[in-house]
């Protein structure tokens, strides 16, 4: 079954070479914000850990250092823009654009578009709580910075960390279909959240 998917959906892409322009659109911004924050970590826990590795102060002065020496300056900020609304906005207005495409058997780019930007609010309201908020990347994330603060033995952030790590997992198995409800069943996140629950349940 998951061969024939992966088939179905490679044949479905090939066929509409829309929706993978669509998709790098979308996930640009997300992607390089994703990518910087792993490298940023990795590099604090080799740095902690091994007491070596590159110190983030010398890094991000050394960066500097190369943007004056090369002087793409006009090029660095206009890039940070983007990324940031990229990540911010692009993000959240494509892949409702993306859902609704791909229901729609691809035959209505740009009213997919519309409908992108006209969930907007709740597809960013989705990804703050399920994703930024409640998300095993976020999880993981301050759990790393907690280690750094040597908050990790506190018995009371331990309690609150097995919490959210359970309330994540959670989300993590039965919120996946929350976005193509808001989508395509003009519901509000909540609302959503209960018919994915319901969903993957019954299908589980």
């Amino acid at each position: 079954m998951i061969k024939s998917l992966v088939q179905q959906s490679i044949h479905f892409l090939l066929e509409k070479p829309k929706i993978i322009r669509l998709s790098f659109l979308t996930t640009f911004g997300h992607t390089i914000v994703r990518i910087y924050l792993v490298a940023y970590f990795l590099m604090n826990i080799v740095r902690t850990r091994y007491e070596s590795g590159l110190d983030t102060s010398t890094a991000i002065l050394y960066l500097f250092n190369k943007i004056q020496e090369l002087n793409i300056r006009g090029f660095i900020i206009p890039f940070v823009v983007i990324i940031v609304i990229r990540y911010v906005y692009v993000y959240h207005i494509g892949t409702a654009s993306l859902i609704y495409y791909i229901q729609s058997d691809g035959k209505k780019f740009f009213t997919a578009l519309a409908r992108g930007i006209k969930k907007f609010f709740p597809m960013m309201g989705s990804s703050a709580l399920f994703g930024m908020g409640l998300g095993l990347y976020s999880v993981v994330t301050y759990t790393i910075r907690l280690g750094f603060m040597d908050l990790l033995g506190n018995v009371v952030v331990k309690i609150i960390l097995i919490m959210w790590r359970t309330i994540a997992l959670f989300i993590a198995i039965f919120a996946p279909y929350v976005k193509y409800y808001i989508t395509t069943h003009d519901m509000n996140v909540f609302d959503a959240f209960k018919k994915s629950v319901s969903l993957t349940l019954g299908n589980f």
